[in-house]
C-alpha cells in the first residue's frame, strides 16, 4: 500500500507539527486576504495562571511573521469534551477570542467519537479537506517515521 498525506495548498508561515518547547500543532489558521498564508496553531499545555507555575491551564497560539507567538485563545483547563463535542464549530466560538481569527480555525483532523462516526458528522479520513491535496507516497524503501 501507500502512505497518504496531505499537503497543505497555501504554503504555511512557520515551522509545522511541533515547536523546539514540545508544544505540539492542533490546527490551522486559513489563509485570508488580509492574512494570505496558512498559519499553524499550536496547544500550550503549561499555562499558568499566574498564581502557580504551569497549573494545568492550556492556549492556542501562532506564529505571526516576526517569530513571536500570539495568543489567540484566553487560559482554559483542558477538557475533551471540548474537542469530541463539535469540533471546529465550538473551537472557534468557545476558545477562539478574535472574531476575525475564529472563522479561520479548524483543527489538524476532524474529532472523532462514536457519536459522529454513527452519524457520519465526519469525512472519510481519506479525503483531503478544503485547502489540502492527497499525495499517496509508494514504499520504495527507507524508513517511514512517524
Amino acid at each position: 500500500g501507500f502512505i497518504r498525506c496531505f499537503q497543505r495548498n497555501i504554503l504555511p508561515s512557520s515551522s509545522v507539527g511541533a515547536m523546539d518547547n514540545g508544544d505540539l500543532q492542533i490546527g490551522w489558521l486559513k489563509s485570508s486576504r488580509d492574512d494570505p498564508v496558512e498559519r499553524p496553531v499550536f496547544l500550550d499545555g503549561r499555562r499558568g495562571d499566574g498564581v502557580g507555575e504551569g497549573d494545568g491551564n492550556c492556549a492556542l497560539y501562532t506564529i505571526m511573521p516576526n517569530n513571536k507567538q500570539v495568543y489567540i485563545s484566553r487560559n482554559f483547563h483542558p477538557d475533551p469534551i471540548l474537542y469530541v463535542s463539535g469540533g471546529d464549530f465550538f473551537a472557534q466560538r468557545l476558545l477562539v477570542d478574535n472574531p476575525k481569527l475564529a472563522p479561520r480555525f479548524h483543527f489538524i483532523e476532524p474529532p472523532k467519537s462514536a457519536a459522529t462516526d454513527l452519524f457520519l458528522a465526519n469525512k472519510a479520513p481519506s479525503n483531503a479537506w478544503d485547502g489540502e491535496t492527497a499525495l499517496d507516497v509508494p514504499p520504495l524503501g527507507g524508513t517511514l517515521d512517524l
